[in-house]
């Protein structure tokens, strides 16, 4: 059956919060409100920040595992539904 998006969101690593990022989910892998979605660590101070999901959804795209600037977009996380 297809599936169709309805709303969607991205989820962008926060202000002064770029470094390595590290994906905890997968393309296609259902998420949470709230539910970590990934790490970015800081290589300069070892500092981790954890992303977390806005919403409820489905991850449809996705950065790769890199160095990421504060403002990259990481993870879009759309509302699927039946159709």
């Amino acid at each position: 059956p297809s599936k169709v998006v309805r709303k969607s969101y991205w989820v962008r690593a926060p202000r002064s919060q770029g470094g390595l990022f590290f994906p905890s989910v997968a393309l296609g892998d259902s998420v949470k409100e709230g539910q970590q979605l990934a790490t970015i660590t800081d290589p300069l101070t070892d500092q981790v920040y954890e992303v977390r999901a806005k919403a409820d959804g489905t991850i449809v795209g996705m950065a790769l595992p890199r160095i990421v600037l504060s403002g990259y977009g990481l993870f879009h996380v759309g509302e699927i539904t039946e159709d």
